[in-house]
């Protein structure tokens, strides 16, 4: 029965967002050549691809903005780390049973675990910062060399 009701569902909001797309598309190239017709598409095509970098490039640069304090609560120490080498590193002594270079009781296996996961979680926010903030360099960048044009 869920999977009839679901399905009803479905149809009601495909089926106008299919139809009013067919309309939209029909009415763009209606009149045009066949020539015409495929280069008013492509057009619509590159600045829709166009706008979807944007929004990419936008995302990673937002996320760069808050990798580190997301990074930090996921590996479960929360202080006045500069990077993320900072956070890692402590996150390695809190593993190995180590506090400010001093050798503490060793941690049992759980904790052990505990921490190594959570250094595995940080590590791997690490490198989609590295990628983000690739991303964001560049459009930083490019808008670095667009205002320096217009002067």
């Amino acid at each position: 029965m869920k999977k009839i009701i679901i399905g009803i569902i479905i149809g009601f909001i495909s089926f106008p967002t299919i139809t009013l797309g067919g309309t939209f598309i029909a009415s763009l190239i209606s009149g045009k050549s066949t020539k015409d017709a495929v280069q008013i598409l492509v057009g619509q095509v590159d600045s829709l691809i166009g706008r979807v970098g944007t929004l990419e490039k936008n995302e990673a640069c937002n996320f760069t903005d808050t990798a580190l304090s997301t990074a930090q609560m996921q590996g479960g120490t929360i202080g006045s780390y500069k990077n993320f080498d900072e956070l890692i590193s402590q996150i390695i002594l809190e593993r190995d049973g180590e506090q400010d270079n001093i050798k503490r009781t060793p941690p049992d296996e759980k904790t052990k675990l505990m921490w190594q996961s959570r250094l595995e979680k940080v590590q791997l926010l690490k490198e989609r910062y590295l990628i983000a903030k690739s991303k964001c360099d560049d459009v930083r960048t490019a808008i670095i060399e667009e205002e320096t044009i217009g002067e």
